[in-house]
């Protein structure tokens, strides 16, 4: 053995590996990263609770946005407050918080869970198809992997990047954050709610017997292995949910159960419909539990009610709870409701169409929710407008032939941002286009345009606080002047010919006529003649020509014969 003290340039090498490896270890995943809103629930315990406040909301619709088909499942929030939402449809939409298309995804089936957000920002969704996809920030499909079964599990992401899912086959699966299968374990019935996990615990529920009274809680490291179980008499299970202490809630049937985190139960309360949806934990530790009777519940830790609230249907969504202790929650009477800790209305937002999903809160306060008639929604949360970055102004546009040029400015010179976004679609909608360009420009040229195609051209600003809201939007077509008739190419040949011909005798003569100038400049006055030189000065002197011509010299004035004389 040798001791470092003794070989300081092993010593080094020892050290600088050392940091080598833990520069890798802490680059190789880009870890995990708190999102507003993230997964199902708004974190892996699907505990329902934002810790952002939305004491100021004022239940006002600030934009909408229309989608292909139904929203059953609910949204997730990620950088700068970009939502993602997928439909029935088999799309998975991705817009911006000021309601502007960014990408749309396809694929092969339906999509009725919730996604998930997890390291580099990717986005993890599971479809009716069986499969579970990771797409890239920019839309792109990265990979896929088929778990089968119609997937109505969402994802949950671990600290490390890992995630986990279920699936109607009876499997748990985890994923490394590249796709790789890290293992999967058959629990012997059927999955559709989301895991939730706490520290190294894993919970998920399942339906042994879709048509019997059989039903199980399944505890699980993350490894894989099972710790426990514990039967529920009931025919179907939603997903669990962790509170700050480390106990569960589920609901099985028209029961809402308890269990500490080893598996042994604490209590059960029961309501009079169906519970769907999952229990949310209020900042004080409360819980929060929709049924199908048309209540929204609120009970104290040891499950005894403090209050409950009748809508005008059925409840098949999860409350959301903020750290104000505002609890906000969707019906099937089309309605969005907001109330206090106290169980007190706030405020009503009346959209007309059936609400079955959980809504999601932004970090600016707006919350987000969809419909079944295929509708988005943004709710206002009164932010303040110095909290945000500047909106773009004096946007101009120049039309060229086959390219559109953008330019814009901020309210002043003096105001920074990160980047730029410049959104583009058609008035149609078809066709979406989003580039990203550095804070310093301010103009930006779109060479992939057609002619004939009207254009919707929006700017925002985005730095550290997220992104603005747009700017005006500029309607814009490239279409080409229409008294201009197409030429054939032999009308053309007639037409340029001609031209042509007459462009290049005129240079030619241009030329000679260049060229004789030239050369009278260069000439002397009267270098045809003949030259003499005076005997006196000897100054050269130049006559006609004429050899018996006298001439005068013209310097000193002397009289020179000519040669005949």
């Amino acid at each position: 053995m040798f001791e470092m003290k003794d070989n300081p340039r092993i010593s080094v090498m020892m050290i600088t590996a050392l940091i080598l490896i833990t520069l890798s270890i802490s680059t190789s995943v880009q870890g995990f990263q708190e999102y507003p809103w993230g997964s199902y629930g708004g974190d892996p315990r699907n505990s329902g609770l934002s810790p952002h406040d939305t004491s100021h909301h004022e239940g006002e619709i600030i934009w909408d946005y229309e989608v292909d088909r139904a929203i059953s499942a609910s949204p997730i929030i990620g950088p700068r407050d970009q939502v993602y939402v997928g439909t029935v449809g088999g799309y998975l939409y991705s817009l911006s918080s000021a309601g502007l298309q960014r990408w749309v995804h396809s694929v092969q089936g339906a999509i009725r869970s919730t996604p998930a957000i997890g390291v580099n920002d990717m986005i993890y969704v599971g479809c009716d198809d069986g499969m579970l996809y990771g797409i890239s920030d920019h839309g792109e499909r990265v990979w896929e992997h088929e778990i089968g079964g119609n997937v109505r599990s969402s994802p949950t992401v671990g600290e490390d990047g890992s995630l986990y899912i279920g699936s109607s086959s009876g499997h748990v699966y985890s994923f490394s954050p590249h796709g790789d299968l890290r293992w999967k374990t058959y629990v012997g019935g059927r999955i559709t709610g989301s895991p939730a996990l706490n520290d190294d615990n894993l919970y998920v529920g399942v339906n042994i017997d879709a048509f019997g009274d059989n039903a199980t809680l399944i505890s699980m490291d993350l490894g894989g292995e099972v710790r426990w179980n514990h039967s529920i008499n009931t025919s179907t299970l939603s997903s669990p949910s962790i509170d700050d202490q480390g106990n569960l809630y589920i609901g099985g049937g028209n029961n809402l159960y308890s269990f500490e985190a080893d598996g042994s139960p604490r209590w059960t309360f029961q309501t009079n419909g169906t519970i769907r949806s999952s229990a949310s934990i209020g900042p004080n530790a409360e819980i929060y539990v929709t049924s199908m009777d048309k209540n929204l519940y609120a009970l104290n830790t040891d499950g005894q009610i403090r209050w409950y609230f009748e809508t005008g249907a059925y409840i098949s969504g999860s409350p959301s709870i903020c750290s104000d202790g505002n609890v906000f929650v969707g019906s099937a009477d089309g309605k969005l409701y907001s109330l206090n800790y106290e169980g007190d209305l706030r405020s009503t937002v009346n959209v007309g169409e059936n609400i079955i999903s959980t809504p999601a809160i932004g970090s600016d306060g707006k919350i987000y929710f969809g419909t079944v008639g295929g509708v988005f929604y943004a709710v206002n949360g009164h932010v303040e407008d110095e909290k945000t970055p500047p909106i773009p102004v004096s946007v101009s546009v120049e039309v060229g032939a086959d390219h559109i040029n953008i330019s814009w400015e901020l309210p002043s010179e003096e105001l920074e941002v990160d980047h730029f976004n410049i959104y583009r679609t058609d008035v149609d909608g078809n066709r979406s286009y989003l580039f990203s360009i550095s804070g310093a420009r301010r103009y930006y040229r779109d060479g992939m345009v057609d002619h004939d195609v009207k254009y919707i051209y929006r700017i925002s600003s985005v730095d550290e606080r997220g992104e603005s809201l747009p700017s005006e939007p500029m309607i814009i077509s490239l279409t080409p002047p229409e008294d201009k008739e197409e030429i054939s190419v032999f009308e053309r040949g007639e037409i340029l010919l001609p031209i042509l011909l007459v462009t290049i005798i005129s240079f030619v003569m241009i030329c000679k006529h260049l060229k004789k100038k030239r050369e009278e400049k260069n000439r002397l006055p009267m270098e045809i003649g003949l030259r003499y030189t005076c005997p006196y000065c000897a100054n050269k002197v130049y006559s006609s020509g004429d050899p018996g011509e006298c001439v005068n010299c013209t310097r000193c004035g002397s009289l020179i014969k000519g040669l005949n004389h």
